[in-house]
């Protein structure tokens, strides 16, 4: 999942938050050439990169375990065929 952010006073600035499934999705989509031509001519375009890693937390109250839980309302849409252009409307 990707997430694009503006940043209020920042006319340049933009955070994109990634989500991966786990550690072999996000390595497998580094891996990929479309993610390696990006990655390799990205510098030409941008300014600064700066990146963050975050862990979820887990535990009662964190949002972390779902197990047993029924799905968010994105993935209720997505299973109603909804396209992301029309979620997102």
């Amino acid at each position: 999942m990707y997430a694009s952010h503006l940043v209020d006073g920042q006319p340049l600035q933009r955070i994109f938050y990634e989500l991966y499934k786990d550690k072999a999705a996000f390595e497998a989509h580094e891996a990929s050439p479309h993610t390696r031509r990006y990655l390799d001519q990205r510098g030409q375009y941008l300014a600064s990169t700066e990146v963050d890693w975050l862990t979820l937390q887990t535990g009662k109250g964190t949002g972390g375990d779902h197990s047993g839980l029924p799905a968010g309302p994105g993935q209720q849409d997505r299973r109603r065929g909804l396209s992301q252009p029309e979620l997102a409307g």
